[in-house]
């Protein structure tokens, strides 16, 4: 694992697939966080929104959860 993602913070919007996400980062060799709410994310090198489909779900959950704002942030700032 790279020092650029050395952590990791895998985002709880309510509509992915975590377990899978969560394993496939472990086997890797990376500890990945789970976060619940945007407060959780911390000092993470990179966020990873899983999904499956259901985009307008997703981004429902997103808002209701305060990520998209956070988000938005992680975008502007050039951040993985």
């Amino acid at each position: 694992m790279t020092a650029s993602l050395a952590s990791i913070a895998v985002v709880d919007h309510g509509t992915g697939n975590l377990r899978s996400v969560l394993k496939a980062f472990e086997t890797l060799g990376s500890s990945p966080s789970l976060a619940t709410r945007p407060e959780e994310v911390g000092d993470a090198d990179a966020l990873v929104f899983p999904g499956q489909g259901c985009f307008p779900d997703c981004m429902q959950r997103l808002r209701e959860t305060g990520f998209a704002d956070l988000l938005r942030e992680w975008i502007k700032a050039d951040k993985p």
